[in-house]
Order: structure tokens, then C-alpha cells, then sequence
């Protein structure tokens, strides 16, 4: 059975307040950065200081003083148990821990080399999972609003869908949603809150000020067209990228705004995934044109209480969030190495060539000989990825 959707059209428009493949590994991004520099330059990040703060679930490596990662940690561990909740999520058994590099220095970030719209990536490669985030202004707490630690939630949502028991393929446009709604996680005196817009204004402010053009939902060619390019740094493409993610959480803002949404949603996924077109499956669940869809959803933000916020209670048992216990430490120079190693030895977004990932590894194994699955990563690399055309130094 579809869902009747009531249209209620706004008489006059109100304006609110306010994967590209990694060799074989799926890739995510959002936010921002500044890449300026020619190559990954692994020399020099070496030298700046790093700690590693570890947990059960999370092994963080970041420039933040100890005090702000273990703060990091706790946020990480909270949201885990809050989503893998909320979100029926079951998770692997004996998943390892999740190794995350978290820059707050923008200097630094930049040194990655990952391409100028890119923030926080996810990346699930053939020997391990990771993730990289930008921190810039991190303000610990889960009480406090932050787009660093938004970036970050987000980044891990996508780790959780994609490893957990009960994973099902879901449509880009929901996946991005999902991630940059559930990611305004918020913790204040005991009570969740998911969904307050602030964290993501200047997403929001651009689409306005695009959407004079392209409609502030275009619900058509989100449900039936692909993400745009997530590494075309063009102004254009930013923007373009921008957008979606925004028009994305909007969509998915809506759809979590009642239970019957919500069991709509998971009809549409499940009749995608028999093999019905996107198209099909909107006018099958939702019982709308794409245009009317677009006026619910525009209806839905321009109303006086617009955008509802989700609450959970953690002080009436509905979620506990265990004790966070973690473990701190300075990490030497050859630590540094064999971790930048593993992260972008075959990262597909960093500008390096062969030859640079190659010294890469080799300065990694030379001091940590000890390390096989780097022997392993450079034989891979020498044997099977030598003529792979990596991304050009500028």
C-alpha cells in the first residue's frame, strides 16, 4: 500500500531562518577544505604532534590536545550507541576498532592534498577501513553545536550502514541524507536531540541562493539522478555538491518527521532494491507527482514550526549511554609514519604519485619492519598498481 500525502501548497514562499571509487573501495565526503599544496607531504606532517586516543570502538589519531581527542572519543562512543539504536542497526561481530585521523589545524589538512571540497572522507578499501576528518574549532561537549563534529558524525554514519549485519543498499541521496541528519547528534541534561539546522547553515544559505534556478527541492532529479561528482573542485561543482547534501537533509528531515514517513521510506528502499525504477517506486509509495512532493516538502519548511526536532531520553531509560573509558598517548615518528602509510598509500583523492606513495611505504616499512601488512601494501602497490593513473600534481 502507498501513502497519501496531503498537499498543502504555501501561498506565498517563506525562506527559512536559516562515489568515486577508491581502487575498490567505496568513498564519502562532505565539508570543506583548502588543499594549496603540490603532493602529500608526508615529511612534513611527521613533524607536527600527534596522540592517539583509543577506546573500544574508535582509535583516533588527531593534532587536538589530549584533553579535546578524549573529548572527540566520547562523542564518537556516545553517538555509536545512540545510532546503532535508533537506527536498528546490527553491528559486525568482532569489528576492530575504527582507526580515524582527525586534523584541526587547517595547515595541516591542507598538507593531505584532498581535493578543496573535501572535509571528512569514509573510505572502505580492500585491507581496512578508515576515515579522515577536518576539526577546525572543534568544541568538545555533545551539548555544543559544531559543523567539525558534524563532519565527523557524518563520516562515521556511513561506516555504520555500511558495517553492519542487516546492511541494505540504499539510494545516494538517502544515504547522504540519513547522514547529515542523524549527525546534528546533540546531548543535552539526558535528552537527544537530531535535527536542529544551525550545524549546517551555510549548506542551507547556499542552496537559497542557488534554488532561484533549479527549485529548492527538485525531488525528481534527486530520487532518479547519481550525487554529483565528489571531486570536481570547479565553484560549480562545489556548489553543486553543496546543494545536494543540503536538499538531501531536507528531504530526509521530512521523512523523519512522522512514523508513516518513516515505514514509507523503507517501502521505497525495499521495492528498489527488488528492482522497481526509482521512479516507479515514488509514485507506487508516496501516491505524488515529483512536482507536488516538492511543494510538501517546501510547505513542510516554510510552516511556523518548521523542522521539528527528535528527541530520545536517556534519563527515562529509553537509551544508556555506558561509561566511555580511553587511553592517551604521544605517538613517535615511526607510529606517524606507518599511520599515514595505511591511510593513503591507496587513497585515490591525494595527490600522489606512484613514486611519492611508493618512498611512503618504504620510509613506513624501514621503521617499523616489524609491520608485514605494509610489506604487503607496497608489493601490491609495485606489482599490481604501478601504471595505475593516480591524481596529477598540480
Amino acid at each position: 500500500m502507498g501513502l497519501n500525502l496531503s498537499l498543502a501548497i504555501p501561498t506565498h514562499h517563506t525562506l527559512i531562518k536559516t562515489w568515486q571509487l577508491l581502487l575498490c573501495g567505496l568513498l564519502f565526503i562532505t565539508g570543506s577544505s583548502y588543499a594549496k599544496t603540490d603532493t602529500l607531504n608526508y615529511k612534513k606532517l611527521v613533524r607536527q604532534r600527534w596522540h592517539e586516543i583509543t577506546t573500544d570502538n574508535f582509535v583516533i589519531v588527531t593534532d587536538l590536545k589530549i584533553s579535546e581527542g578524549k573529548h572527540v572519543a566520547k562523542d564518537l562512543e556516545n553517538f555509536r550507541s545512540f545510532a546503532l539504536k535508533v537506527m536498528q542497526l546490527e553491528p559486525i561481530d568482532e569489528q576492530p576498532p575504527l582507526p580515524v585521523l582527525a586534523i584541526s589545524n587547517l595547515e595541516s589538512f591542507e598538507l593531505l592534498t584532498l581535493p578543496p571540497n573535501i572535509g571528512g572522507v569514509f573510505s572502505r578499501g580492500p585491507f581496512e577501513v578508515s576515515a579522515i576528518a577536518n576539526v577546525f574549532r572543534y568544541r568538545p561537549g555533545t551539548e555544543n553545536e559544531n559543523s567539525a563534529r558534524q563532519i565527523l558524525l557524518h563520516e562515521y554514519i556511513h561506516f555504520l550502514l555500511r558495517h553492519a549485519k542487516n546492511h541494505v543498499d540504499i539510494p545516494s541521496w538517502y544515504e547522504e541524507g540519513i547522514a547529515e541528519y542523524w549527525a546534528t547528534f546533540k546531548l543535552v541534561d539526558g535528552v537527544v536531540e537530531v535535527g536542529n539546522s544551525n550545524v549546517i547553515a551555510y549548506r542551507i544559505f547556499d542552496l537559497y541562493t542557488d534554488s532561484l534556478d533549479e527549485g529548492l527541492i527538485n525531488s525528481e532529479r534527486m530520487f532518479t539522478k547519481p550525487i554529483p561528482s565528489l571531486v570536481d573542485s570547479s565553484e560549480n561543482g562545489k556548489r553543486a555538491l553543496s546543494n545536494y547534501y543540503a536538499r538531501a537533509y531536507f528531504i530526509v528531515h521530512y521523512l523523519n518527521s512522522h512514523p508513516k514517513l518513516r515505514a514509507a521510506v523503507r517501502q521505497y528502499i525495499e521495492l528498489v532494491n527488488e528492482g522497481e525504477s526509482p521512479r516507479d517506486a515514488f509514485k507506487m509509495v508516496f501516491k505524488v507527482s515529483f512536482q507536488d512532493f516538492d511543494l510538501i516538502v517546501q510547505n513542510y519548511l516554510s510552516k511556523e514550526n518548521a523542522m521539528q526536532l527528535r528527541t530520545f531520553s536517556a534519563r527515562e531509560g529509553e537509551f544508556k549511554f555506558p561509561p566511555v573509558v580511553s587511553k592517551a598517548r604521544k605517538l613517535n615518528k615511526a607510529e606517524k609514519y606507518k599511520i599515514l602509510a595505511e591511510h593513503f598509500w591507496l587513497n585515490g583523492l591525494v595527490k600522489m604519485g606512484f613514486e611519492d606513495r611508493k618512498k611512503l611505504l618504504e620510509a613506513a616499512i624501514k621503521l617499523n619492519p616489524d609491520v608485514t601488512k605494509l610489506q604487503i601494501y607496497l608489493e601490491v602497490l609495485t606489482t599490481e598498481l604501478r601504471d595505475f593513473e593516480w591524481p596529477r600534481q598540480e
